[in-house]
C-alpha cells in the first residue's frame, strides 16, 4: 500500500478534505460517485486520536469498487471508509422519514444505528461531487431526525424509570441503580435532541451538554453528579434521578410500557430436559420450569398480563390468573436483574 503522510488532528477540516481528495484519486470512482466526510470531525469533537470517517455513495454497485483501503499510520491515526449504494441510502431515508414521532410503537423499535446513519448523511461535508451529496441530502432532514431522537430517548427514559421502580420495590438495589442510570442518560439525550443537539452518537453526551449549555451550567453539573450513586442509597438515588428527569422531559407524553423481550445478546437452548439462557456467549443461567415457560412466551409483542393469561389457560400451567401474574412478574424481575430480559433489542 502506498504510504501517505498522516495529517495533524489540529488541521482545519478543509485540509482534511483536501487530504481525502488526494486519497480518493486512486479509487477509480465513477463520475457520479459521491464521497463525503462525517463523524466527530464534522461535529467538532475530534481530538488527536480521532478517525476520519469517509463514506462513498455510488449509483452503481459499490461492491465492485475494490481499491478502497483502510489507511493506518505509525502514529495510530486511521481513515475508516464505508461504501453504500444510492439505493440503500434512499431506502434508509424512506424508512426514517416514514415514521412520525407520535407512532410510539415504530419509534421505540428504531435501531440506534439506523438513526446514526441517517444523521451522518444529513450533516455530511462533501469531499468529491458536492452536487451529488446536496441532491442526496434533500431526502434527509436533520430536524425530523432530531424530533425522532427526542421521542425515541424519551420513551426509553420513561421505560427504564418504570423498570427501576419495580426493581427497587422488590429489593433489587443494584439492578434498580442501573435502570435508573439508563433513564437519566436517555432523558439527557432527549433534552439535547429537543435543543438542537441531534447527533445520536451517545458517546458524546457530555460534550454535547457542554457545547449547548456550558460546563458550569446547573444542567451539566447535575447530570455529572448523577453519573454514579455516590453515597446515596438506591432509593435516594432513584428519587434524585426521578426529579431530574421530570425537569428535563416534557409532560403529557406517556408511552405505553414496552413489552419484555430477550436482548440480541441472549440465546435460549436446552440440553436434555434442562433449559438455559446464554448471555454474551460467556454467561450461562439455568431456568426452572416457570422461568422456562415465561421465556418461551417472550417475543417482544406480548405484555406481562398476556403472558400470565396464556400460562393460566394452557398446558400444565393452568391456574388462577392472579397467581400466574405474580409468578410472571417475579420471573421477569429476576431475569431483568441479570440483564436477561429488556425492553429493546439491545437489552435496555
Amino acid at each position: 500500500m502506498q504510504a501517505i503522510e498522516p495529517y495533524s488532528a489540529a488541521q482545519p477540516l478543509e485540509q482534511v478534505i483536501n487530504f481525502v481528495r488526494v486519497a480518493c484519486a486512486g479509487w477509480n470512482l465513477a463520475a457520479d460517485d459521491t464521497v463525503f466526510i462525517n463523524g466527530s470531525r464534522v461535529e467538532g469533537f475530534e481530538n488527536q486520536y480521532s478517525d476520519v470517517d469517509i463514506w462513498l455513495v455510488s449509483k452503481g454497485t459499490p461492491d465492485n469498487i475494490t481499491s478502497i483501503p483502510v489507511f493506518s499510520w505509525t502514529d495510530g491515526l486511521h481513515i475508516n471508509s464505508s461504501a453504500y449504494s444510492e439505493e440503500h441510502m434512499l431506502a434508509l431515508a424512506d424508512l426514517v422519514n416514514g415514521i412520525t414521532v407520535d407512532n410510539h410503537a415504530k419509534v421505540r423499535e428504531l435501531p440506534l444505528n439506523t438513526l446514526v446513519r441517517y444523521y451522518r448523511v444529513a450533516v455530511a461535508t462533501p469531499a468529491v461531487n458536492p452536487e451529488g451529496l446536496a441532491s442526496l441530502q434533500t431526502h434527509f432532514s436533520k430536524e425530523h431526525l432530531a424530533a425522532l431522537l427526542a421521542r425515541w430517548a424519551h420513551i426509553r427514559s420513561v421505560t427504564s424509570l418504570r423498570d427501576a421502580s419495580v426493581l427497587l420495590s422488590n429489593g433489587q438495589g443494584f439492578a434498580a441503580f442501573l435502570a435508573t442510570r439508563y433513564a437519566v442518560d436517555w432523558a439527557i439525550d432527549s433534552h439535547l435532541a429537543s435543543n438542537g443537539e441531534a447527533n445520536p452518537s451517545l458517546k458524546w453526551r457530555f460534550e454535547k451538554l457542554a457545547r449547548r449549555f456550558g460546563q458550569s451550567s446547573e444542567l451539566y453539573t447535575n447530570a455529572w453528579d448523577l453519573k454514579s450513586m455516590g453515597d446515596r442509597s438506591p432509593q435516594e438515588y432513584f428519587l434524585a434521578c426521578e426529579q431530574f428527569i421530570m425537569q428535563l422531559l416534557p409532560s403529557g407524553i406517556d408511552p405505553a410500557p414496552a413489552q419484555p423481550r430477550l436482548p440480541d445478546t441472549v440465546r435460549a437452548f436446552e440440553v436434555g430436559n434442562e433449559h438455559f439462557l446464554v448471555q454474551h456467549k460467556t454467561h450461562m443461567y439455568q431456568l426452572d420450569h416457570a422461568a422456562m415457560r415465561v421465556v418461551e412466551l417472550i417475543d417482544g409483542n406480548r405484555a406481562e398480563d398476556t403472558i400470565a393469561s396464556h400460562m393460566a389457560s394452557s398446558g400444565t400451567s393452568q391456574g388462577d390468573l392472579q397467581a400466574k401474574q405474580q409468578q410472571v412478574t417475579l420471573v421477569l424481575e429476576r431475569l431483568r436483574a441479570y440483564g436477561l430480559v429488556g425492553s429493546y433489542p439491545d437489552g435496555r
